[in-house]
């Protein structure tokens, strides 16, 4: 084989290997089929739609920022591969005055959770005959004031995490997470998460089975696990998150959190309480979703970065990177994140988009 042969021989086989590992470089959004779900017309939100899947689940809440009411959620079910609207989600009639129905949402199998910041989250189930309907309504305790209760939730089968940073309670001030946990169709709180230091505390949740994740901007991150019989939730080992923390996802024993000015990181938890670093990826993210082995990340870049993990210990690398299919129409694209089985779930300005990014 001449030597020229062998060079281009070679060449093409590099490349071959990172468009097995990586996609096709310099082709954003490549391995991705894209399919809108919420047309501009529908209803002005201006970028602050919130996003959440669970299988063949997908919904997002908004509300209108001129009023800074009306929020509505738009539920969608997958049917022959495409998604059809199946229900809005109203604001209750018992809704208190100026809270945000729609602020914050999250979804998990048949649970829909809403939060509407200050004093209440709403949780909607999906009944057989009847469709959505609501389950509970949870308020803030009379004792305490939470300006920001619900500004996130976190909902895993029949748990839920409800972000209150700035609470005051029994003339303690600072942030929390509240926990709740349904037996019999009725939600009871089971714990608050609080840090009398820190009135930011709990404006990052994340929550998957029994392991929950607590903390704020800047700082660590705490992290709970849930303890057989009585024992409640158990407080773990922290998590050195540094500075700038804009995100968490956890995903079973994977916490992936994002940051503003440093590398996002990626650990896993081991049986004896701890974490450990598992990767650090080069990208700077201000959200972030992980389910198993896929992860989406919003780049400083204004794209959405898809990377997978390479067997259970192996390493993680870029496999798509995603962009608003109508160039330049959508701006804010990326602002709120979710993924599951293989689908990316990414909001901009107005509408919502829904990727295929395989498993």
């Amino acid at each position: 084989m001449h030597a020229h042969t062998r060079t281009v021989f070679r060449r093409a086989l590099l490349v071959a290997v990172m468009i097995l590992c990586c996609g096709w470089p310099g082709v954003p959004g490549a391995a991705a089929d894209s399919e809108i779900l919420y047309p501009t017309a529908r209803f002005p939100h201006h970028g602050l739609s919130q996003v959440a899947i669970s299988g063949e689940t997908l919904v997002f809440a908004s509300y209108n920022l001129e009023s800074g009411t009306g929020g509505k959620a738009w539920v969608y079910r997958r049917t022959n591969g495409s998604w059809q609207l199946e229900t809005i989600l109203l604001p209750p009639p018992s809704l208190p005055v100026d809270a945000i129905f729609g602020y914050s949402v999250g979804v998990s199998g048949d649970t829909i959770v809403i939060g509407a910041p200050p004093l209440v989250v709403y949780v909607f189930v999906r009944q057989p005959e009847t469709g959505w309907v609501q389950q509970a309504a949870l308020p803030v305790q009379q004792v305490e004031n939470s300006p920001d209760f619900g500004f996130r939730v976190a909902v895993s089968g029949d748990r839920l995490l409800v972000g209150a940073p700035s609470l005051a309670e029994a003339q303690r001030v600072g942030g929390s997470a509240y926990s709740y946990h349904r037996a019999g169709g009725a939600w009871r709180r089971d714990a608050l998460f609080f840090d009398p230091e820190n009135d930011q505390y709990g404006s990052i949740i994340a929550l998957d089975g029994a392991l929950a994740a607590v903390g704020s901007g800047p700082g660590l991150i705490d992290t709970y696990l849930l303890g057989l019989g009585r024992h409640g939730w158990l407080r773990q080992a922290p998590v050195a998150a540094g500075d700038s923390i804009s995100s968490i996802s956890l995903s079973g024993n994977t916490l992936a959190a994002g940051s503003f000015r440093d590398e996002l990181a990626i650990w896993q938890f081991r049986n004896n309480g701890t974490w450990t670093l598992q990767s650090m990826l080069p990208v700077h993210s201000s959200a972030l979703a992980l389910d198993d082995d896929t992860l989406a990340v919003t780049a400083t870049d204004g794209t959405v970065q898809i990377y997978r993990r390479q067997g259970r210990q192996g390493p993680w690398l870029l496999a798509a990177t995603l962009v608003e299919p109508r160039a330049n129409q959508a701006p804010g694209f990326g602002a709120s994140l979710a993924v599951s089985a293989g689908t990316a779930v990414v909001s901009s300005d107005n509408p919502v988009w829904a990727f295929t990014v395989g498993n």
